[in-house]
């Protein structure tokens, strides 16, 4: 393989971790994952203390949310458990991508939605 394709493909894993864990760390924000409120907005200005966890539940609770997205796989690449009989199946491929991807969906409307 192409020593920068490697190299690409490296850089885009990190930056998709780094996103993943920084969304995950938003959630103990003091204004939570939507951020602080605009001043003349009449929602509630609710804080969300810090001192509810601590830096080992933190980190706990992150770790536990990239386990969620990782296990999700909605990206999912075509792999070996997709030929059969020297054939690349891409309707079994399309649908199983098709599947996680409504799961995925599914699961940012739960954590979202009120």
């Amino acid at each position: 393989m192409d020593k920068n394709f490697l190299a690409e493909s490296q850089h885009i894993h990190n930056k998709v971790l780094f996103d993943c864990i920084n969304d995950s760390l938003s959630q103990f924000r003091p204004h939570g994952k939507d951020g602080a409120p605009m001043a003349w907005s009449r929602l509630s200005r609710k804080l969300k203390p810090t001192e509810d966890f601590t830096l080992e539940e933190m980190f706990e609770i992150t770790k536990h949310d990239l386990f969620r997205m990782a296990i999700m796989q909605a990206g999912t690449l075509p792999r070996r458990e997709f030929v059969f009989g020297g054939h690349f199946d891409e309707e079994l491929f399309a649908e199983i991508r098709e599947k996680k991807l409504a799961t995925l969906l599914c699961r940012e409307i739960v954590d979202n939605e009120p």
